[in-house]
């Protein structure tokens, strides 16, 4: 599989089996684990009601287009 390096704009040639693995050892050593809910959501809200109350300077139409794709990607 081809993937970018971490540290440049270089991409480097390796096994599905060996980039997976690196994966889970990162995750395993850091503790990540999921979430029950997307954190992201609270923040979309506030970003949401402070750009309805900047309707003098957004229109409508803006607003609800930026509100309307935060929302697709995050649910």
């Amino acid at each position: 599989m081809l993937a970018q390096a971490d540290k440049s704009n270089t991409t480097v040639i390796t096994y599905k089996h060996d980039y997976f693995e690196k994966v889970r050892t990162f995750l395993t050593e850091n503790a990540i684990h999921p979430t029950s809910k997307n954190p992201l959501n609270k923040d979309c809200k506030l970003i949401r009601d402070a750009l309805q109350q900047c309707n003098i300077i957004f229109s409508k139409n803006q607003i609800r287009k930026w509100t309307q794709n935060t929302q697709r990607h995050l649910d």
